[in-house]
This record gives C-alpha cells, sequence and structure tokens, in this order.
C-alpha cells in the first residue's frame, strides 16, 4: 500500500504460487522504500533507501536459511541515498 509503512516480509513460493509472510529473527531494519537489494550466496544484502522520511547508508544482511537479519557496521561508507542503482 503505497504512503503506507509495511514491516512485513514476504517470500514467493513460486511452485504454488503462494505469499507467505516471514517472521524474521534478531533486529530486523526499519522499512524502507528506494534501498537497493542483492542476492549473495544465501544472503540478501540491502542498502541505503529512505527510512522514515530520511535516506540511509544502513546495510543489513538477512540470511535466507537461518532467517535472520544482522546490521553491517562499515567504514568510509558512501553518504546516505536513495533511488540509487
Amino acid at each position: 500500500d503505497l504512503g503506507v509503512d509495511n514491516e512485513k516480509m514476504y517470500e514467493l513460493d513460486i511452485p504454488n504460487c503462494e505469499w507467505k509472510v516471514l517472521r524474521p529473527t534478531g533486529t530486523t531494519p526499519g522499512s524502507r522504500d528506494e534501498h537497493s537489494a542483492v542476492l549473495w550466496k544465501d544472503i540478501i544484502v540491502v542498502f541505503g533507501g529512505n527510512v522514515n522520511g530520511s535516506k540511509s547508508n544502513e546495510v543489513w544482511f538477512y540470511n535466507i536459511k537461518e532467517n535472520k537479519w544482522e546490521e553491517v557496521k562499515t567504514a568510509d561508507s558512501p553518504p546516505e541515498r536513495s533511488n540509487h542503482g
């Protein structure tokens, strides 16, 4: 729903064409939009985006096999950004 923060995380079961809500363990990143995300092995890496109306330069790892989020502290990170590629 555009304009409404939604902190739920979903997984698409492609063979059955069904969505399910995931309930990851650990501290979770705040809801965000306009971020970048890539898949690296069994980890989804999320960078930046808009969080509560402010740009972010946070880096988060989501471990698919462990169903767990982890914030990654980086040195010399780029400035906050959103809508980047």
